[in-house]
């Protein structure tokens, strides 16, 4: 993380922590890839999650795209959320 999304998260800001936030939120709900996306578009997000593609791609409320693999966790790459969801079945 740089410095100055590192300062705009301190004070509470950032667009970016609120998505992996939300994706936190919507995965403690959420038994299967489509109940996941459902929950995400709930809460404002377009999510772009194909089998071609490496990563998913979430568009926020305020029309930032992030790609999972930019998230500061391993555990929202898409490879780690398929996972959790083979060990819920």
């Amino acid at each position: 993380m740089g410095s100055r999304e590192y300062r705009i998260a301190a004070k509470g800001k950032s667009w970016k922590f609120r998505l992996m936030y939300d994706v936190t939120q919507a995965m403690k709900v959420s038994r299967s890839k489509e109940e996941f996306i459902r929950e995400m578009k709930r809460r404002g997000y377009e999510v772009k999650w194909t089998d071609e593609r490496k990563n998913i791609t979430f568009t926020c409320p305020n029309g930032m795209k992030c790609r999972c693999s930019k998230l500061h966790d391993e555990k929202y790459l898409k490879e780690n959320i398929e996972y959790e969801f083979t060990i819920r079945e």
